[in-house]
Parts: structure tokens; C-alpha cells; sequence
């Protein structure tokens, strides 16, 4: 009875291992995926509320004498340094491993639709695996009659692994924050530069 058993549970292990392990893993990066870009939010998030860092500390308006913009200049600089804040920022929290997990319903990793969020939790560890990279995007479009939306944000990819059960499952994150945005009034000139203001 018991070789039997025994036999019985050695199938059940190399059947998971064979057919549910790959979906596992899959369901487990995604939801590890999710949690970061959360992490990544809340830092770019709390780097701004800290720094006091708005659209005006990083855009600079040019105008001409009768007010009209003739450039849009940003503080180079200012964004340099903030990206290195804000990658700093998730690289540590990244290795808090207390901080840097997710507790997913074991339901959720099951593929099974009427089991998702269902269950016991289990932990799903985050911890970085590749570089962080951040690359300031900038982006102009139309906001309505004769009005422009001017927004910056800062393109993050990072590389994760995911550890479950002692697993570890690769991941790549890549995510848009927005650091600051505004609403231009009046014709905008094909003139944007990047300096520092004190120049």
C-alpha cells in the first residue's frame, strides 16, 4: 500500500512537472510582472512627492516679447539626476526582499478561470536579475482648438525573476511613468531643446 502510494505520488510530481509547471511559471511571471510595475510606480511616485519636482523644476517655456512660445526647453540635468534617483529607488527596493514579494491566491496560478483569487496564498518573491534602464520620452499632442498637451515620462525596463517554491522564473517589466505634464496654449513651434536652465 504504501510502494503504492509512493508510486502514486512520484506520477502526480513528474506529471505537474511535465504539464502544469510551464503554465505555472507563466502564471507566476505575470503576476510577478504586475507587482513590479506597481514597485516601479511607487517609487518614480514617491521620488517626485520628495523632490518636489514638477512640470515647471524640468520644462522651461520661450517666449517672445508678445508672449507666444518659441521654444520648449528642458532642464537636462534636472532629469538626469532624477533618473538616477528613481533607478536607485527601485534597485532598493528591489532588494528588500521583505517589500519586494506578492501574495498570490493559489487558485490564481492554476489557469483555472472559476479558481482565479481562490485559495491559500502563496509568495512570489521579486528579486532584480538583469540592469535598470530609464529613458525620458517626450510627447506632444493635440489637447483641443489651438491648445497642445506637453507630457515627459520615463521609459523603465527592468529584469526580474520571479521565485516560487525555489523556482526561479525570468522576467522583463517595462513601463511608462509620467513625470510631469501640462497644457500649452497657443501655436507650438518645432522647437524643443534640452539644456540645463542655468545656462
Amino acid at each position: 500500500m504504501m510502494i503504492a502510494a509512493g508510486v502514486l505520488l512520484l506520477l502526480l510530481t513528474v506529471l505537474f512537472e511535465k504539464q502544469l509547471r510551464p503554465t505555472v511559471n507563466e502564471l507566476a511571471a505575470n503576476q510577478a510582472s504586475l507587482a513590479a510595475v506597481q514597485l516601479i510606480e511607487e517609487c518614480v511616485c514617491s521620488v517626485l512627492e520628495e523632490q518636489e519636482i514638477g512640470y515647471s523644476e524640468l520644462v522651461e517655456l520661450v517666449r517672445s516679447t508678445d508672449g507666444k512660445i518659441e521654444a520648449v526647453r528642458t532642464d537636462t540635468v534636472m532629469l538626469n539626476r532624477l533618473k538616477a534617483l528613481i533607478t536607485r529607488r527601485i534597485a532598493e527596493k528591489l532588494q528588500q526582499k521583505e517589500r519586494a514579494s506578492v501574495a498570490v491566491p493559489i487558485g490564481s496560478l492554476s489557469g483555472v478561470g472559476m479558481l482565479s483569487a481562490r485559495g491559500p496564498a502563496v509568495e512570489i518573491l521579486l528579486l532584480q536579475s538583469g540592469r535598470i534602464t530609464a529613458e525620458v520620452k517626450d510627447k506632444f499632442e493635440a489637447a483641443g482648438i489651438n491648445q497642445t498637451k506637453h507630457q515627459l515620462a520615463l521609459e523603465i525596463e527592468v529584469g526580474i525573476t520571479a521565485v516560487l517554491a525555489g523556482c526561479g522564473i525570468p522576467a522583463e517589466v517595462s513601463t511608462n511613468c509620467i513625470l510631469a505634464e501640462t497644457v500649452l496654449i497657443g501655436e507650438i513651434p518645432q522647437v524643443y531643446l534640452g539644456a540645463n536652465f542655468a545656462e
